[in-house]
């Protein structure tokens, strides 16, 4: 953003300063754990070519400067956030969850991180082949999606219809969403 247009500046190297902090601040009040989960619900990048527009609808985006720098900035933040994880939990469950601006860029990005940390068995990078990513932990079943064009019986649906073995072998169920544009319970 332009502060002649906004009112103020953001641009990546902002962006990166400020996920730093927070995700830090985040890990610092974390309870002891053995497993610390890390979910990025999408959109990370607010785009999926070269182009700043939308993929579907083809709308004009804010970005900040070339895609590789976006792309370089995303895999420094995450792995960062892996690594800083990893000083305080024995285990890292690490996903990202594909968005519908950045849907193929995501998909990259995830497998960029899963390469990064291939040699390290203490962390687990999710597979986010499908759009919405199954994690089972203890007697919980997590359905996490970005959730676009998702009301909340299809996002019910979906837990139940595409993974019915882990949903119904589960005490509880929860479904994560990113792409909420108003409060919904």
């Amino acid at each position: 953003a332009y502060d002649k247009e906004t009112g103020s500046n953001w641009d990546s190297q902002i962006a990166e300063q400020q996920h730093r902090i927070a995700v830090q601040n985040l890990i610092d009040r974390a309870p002891e754990a053995e497993t610390m989960e890390i979910c990025v619900l999408g959109d990370s990048l607010h785009r999926d070519s070269l182009k700043a527009m939308t993929p579907g609808s083809g709308n004009i985006v804010d970005v900040d400067g070339r895609l590789s720098r976006s792309l370089r900035v995303a895999v420094r933040l995450f792995r960062g956030m892996v690594t800083e994880a990893l000083k305080t939990h024995n285990k890292v469950v690490f996903s990202i969850i594909r968005g519908n601006h950045s849907e193929t860029l995501e998909l990259c990005l995830s497998m960029m991180i899963q390469i990064a940390f291939e040699n390290e068995p203490r962390v687990n990078v999710l597979d986010n082949t499908c759009k919405h990513v199954p994690y089972v932990f203890g007697k919980n079943f997590i359905l996490n999606t970005h959730g676009d064009r998702l009301n909340d019986q299809k996002k019910a649906d979906l837990a139940v219809a595409m993974h019915r073995d882990l949903h119904g072998a589960a005490a509880f169920t929860h479904v994560r969403c990113g792409h909420l544009h108003h409060s919904s319970m």
